[in-house]
């Protein structure tokens, strides 16, 4: 083609250093094999002189710089409202997409604060996105794991939770929203095409044994004789009798529990200064007459502010009617923003209970028994599911039940 590019031994793998018409091709060809990588590099050139550089992920050079993570982390964010995304929705994927980094071997401060490590990754092109990266972040779940099959499995389900939701952030919503229009994306195909780790089928959802939920339920009252676990108990009632998702647990307001004029209690989760729900779509949810009136009075007797708009679970207090940021002084319970989160996974831990997500179990839980009064799809709308094969995924039974069906007849019989 009367064009010469370098090839570069790095590592394992060669790579190409070229440019052309202004423009810079450098990167891995991912192969060993000299005959390959010229073959593959080869193509890269081809494109280049045909004016085709979208195909080609560039990754050096003026022109042929990526965007960078904080680019993409700050154009992401704020494209929430056309993309209708939930805030918790919002900040998982962008965590999910920080967590791969920081333990992607890419040299990120592991022992420093927060923000130190999210500037630093800011500062990254988006080709650190890579399968170096990838493959050292599974690396690192997996060791964690040992040799132990089950918390193996549970490792695995942790790594495509953390690639699902990164990869939410390059969705088709986005792209057909333009949300990056304005920024150089590419660098992520390893990201996108990397593969799942094998998990145990688990399409029929079982609830814990007998014994664990028996231990759970008729313990729960014990965590309101210490001030460290008041907001544990009142996490669990949250989750179990309303089936709230673990943002909305944090963010539930007073206001959201109401009445209407036939007497029915339920929650109404509503979009607040600091919180949108899913899709931005309040729900209704039916509870138990009582839980308002067993909640509030947890609340009255600690002094805890109960006005429209305070937490159901406390910030922290400083006195009646007053709350503020941080929990420490208050109830000495090192939960930071969990607020009693991380006291309902200690506590369902020590009664037998072995599954990975702990208020999202009870979440099943109360989806599960809800079926069994009411029909799935008015489950459906009260879990905020945007697909029935969701809820029924664990509120379904086992086993189907024979009907007889009879067109002319007025009823329809179970057989």
């Amino acid at each position: 083609m009367g064009q010469k590019a370098p090839l570069i031994k790095r590592g394992k793998n060669w790579n190409i250093n070229w440019m052309y018409d202004g423009q810079t091709v450098r990167q891995s060809l991912k192969t060993p094999n000299i005959v390959d990588a010229r073959e593959t590099a080869k193509g890269l050139i081809e494109m280049a002189l045909k004016g085709k550089w979208d195909a080609i992920t560039k990754t050096k050079g003026k022109a042929g710089n990526w965007s960078t993570i904080g680019e993409l982390v700050k154009a992401y964010k704020g494209a929430q409202e056309i993309n209708g995304n939930a805030d918790a929705t919002i900040e998982k994927n962008i965590k999910s997409l920080y967590h791969i980094m920081y333990h992607g071997g890419l040299g990120i401060t592991e022992e420093a604060p927060g923000w130190v490590r999210r500037a630093e990754a800011n500062k990254l092109s988006m080709s650190c996105l890579n399968i170096k990266t990838i493959n050292a972040f599974k690396k690192f779940h997996i060791s964690r794991a040992g040799m132990d099959k089950k918390k193996l499995d549970q490792a695995h389900e942790t790594i495509n939770s953390y690639l699902r939701s990164s990869r939410a952030m390059f969705s088709k919503k986005c792209m057909k929203n333009k949300v990056y229009d304005h920024l150089k994306i590419g660098g992520h195909k390893d990201l996108l095409e990397c593969t799942f780790m094998p998990t145990i089928d688990k399409k029929n959802y079982k609830l814990p044994e007998a014994k664990v939920l028996k231990a759970v339920w008729s313990n729960v009252d014990t965590l309101l004789e210490d001030m460290k676990t008041l907001r544990t108990w009142v996490c669990f009632h949250l989750a179990a009798y309303v089936g709230l998702r673990r943002n909305e647990i944090l963010h539930a307001r007073w206001r959201w529990f109401e009445v209407d004029e036939d007497g029915n209690h339920f929650v109404r989760t509503k979009i607040e200064p600091d919180f949108r729900p899913k899709d931005f779509e309040e729900r209704d949810i039916g509870v138990p007459v009582d839980l308002r009136a067993k909640l509030q009075q947890l609340a009255l007797s600690k002094g805890w502010p109960t006005g429209p708009h305070d937490y159901v679970v406390p910030k922290g207090k400083q006195n009646p009617g007053a709350i503020k940021p941080g929990d420490g002084r208050v109830f000495r319970d090192n939960e930071k923003g969990e607020r009693g989160l991380k006291g309902l996974s200690k506590y369902l831990t020590k009664h037998g209970w072995d599954r990975l997500q702990k208020a999202h179990e009870l979440r099943k839980i109360y989806a599960t028994e809800a079926n069994k009064h009411n029909s799935t799809i008015d489950v459906m709308k009260s879990l905020g599911h945007g697909d029935i094969k969701t809820t029924m995924r664990y509120v379904m039974p086992q086993k189907s039940k024979p009907v007889n069906y009879d067109f002319e007849n007025e009823t329809a019989a179970e057989g």
